[in-house]
């Protein structure tokens, strides 16, 4: 019912006969931990669409993944997939040989979480069991025939909004990268697969918003390693316009924004957003909004509040 690592152990066992008259205990002192990954809601779409993201230039960068582009031939290590080796080479060198692929020449995704303590909001919440057979309605999600309502805290919302858009972008075949600062920096290096989704998940189990950067300032500071036609999703909480306009200044370098503003008004906290909005939709930047208790599977598949300039 909440995400984050917990420990599990040392435990012990109790057990007796039904009278009561004996009793024993086995204490077990070895612990471990166990992860709950955020929840995720799955989108039947998101916009601007797959088709309408830039393509990027080639940065002869290796990976793990099979792509079409092959760039050169290593000898043979354990671990390596059967479906890389290559036979020619493997016959005429008389030792197995494999493959190295690059990435496919297609801009990044990134997405930007704000995790600063200033701009998270939040009601008071205390974990309940699920509810059995219910359908999933405003603010909940369904997993497995049961169903969980995501606290009220914007950090939650975020969260839940960025694994669900690492997933959408990941099943279909994009490279997508992470960058939060919180306690401390959650950076992962963008890539694809099963594996990166792992990563993302993992990250964000345990990400808390307690930092003490803007969200400006990450925007600033960070963005500046993004290349031109690289997409930057942002998601925060904070009604200062000053991130709108630091998403602006990418943009005139050529780095695609969409903004995702989680409405911490509905969350308890009294804040405009209007000006933050307002440059937003001057920028020409893809807006959606967030409100407490909206169904994010339907907000995120629906076209944006202010639509991205074409």
């Amino acid at each position: 019912m909440q995400r984050g690592r917990f420990r599990l152990g040392p435990v012990t066992l109790h057990s007796g006969d039904p009278l009561g008259i004996f009793h024993n205990a086995r204490a077990f002192a070895p612990s471990g931990y166990i992860v709950v990954y955020p929840a995720t809601v799955e989108l039947r779409a998101f916009e601007p669409s797959i088709s309408e993201l830039s393509g990027g230039e080639a940065r002869h960068r290796r990976t793990y993944q099979v792509t079409s582009n092959v760039a050169g031939i290593r000898e043979y290590v354990h671990g390596d997939s059967f479906n890389r080796i290559h036979w020619p080479t493997t016959a005429r060198m008389n030792r197995l040989m494999v493959k190295e692929f690059e990435l496919d020449p297609t801009a990044d995704i990134w997405i930007y979480l704000d995790l600063s303590a200033g701009a998270a909001a939040g009601l008071p919440w205390s974990p309940q069991p699920p509810e059995i057979g219910i359908g999933a309605q405003s603010g909940r999600i369904k997993k497995a025939g049961r169903q969980f309502e995501l606290p009220p805290i914007t950090t939650e919302y975020g969260v839940t909004v960025a694994a669900s858009l690492a997933r959408y972008f990941l099943q279909r075949n994009r490279a997508v990268g992470m960058n939060s600062r919180g306690r401390t920096r959650e950076f992962v290096q963008a890539d694809r697969g099963e594996r990166q989704l792992n990563k993302f998940l993992e990250a964000l189990a345990v990400v808390d918003a307690v930092g003490d950067l803007p969200f400006a300032d990450l925007v600033v500071t960070d963005g500046v390693r993004l290349n031109r036609n690289d997409t930057l999703v942002a998601i925060s909480s904070d009604h200062s316009p000053e991130w709108a306009a630091a998403l602006q200044m990418l943009q005139r370098r050529g780095v695609n924004s969409i903004a995702i503003v989680v409405d911490g008004s509905t969350f308890g906290s009294p804040r405009d957003y209007a000006p933050l909005l307002a440059e937003l939709s001057g920028a020409g930047i893809a807006t959606y909004r967030v409100r407490r208790n909206d169904a994010l599977d339907r907000v995120l598949s629906d076209s944006p509040e202010f639509a991205g300039r074409r």
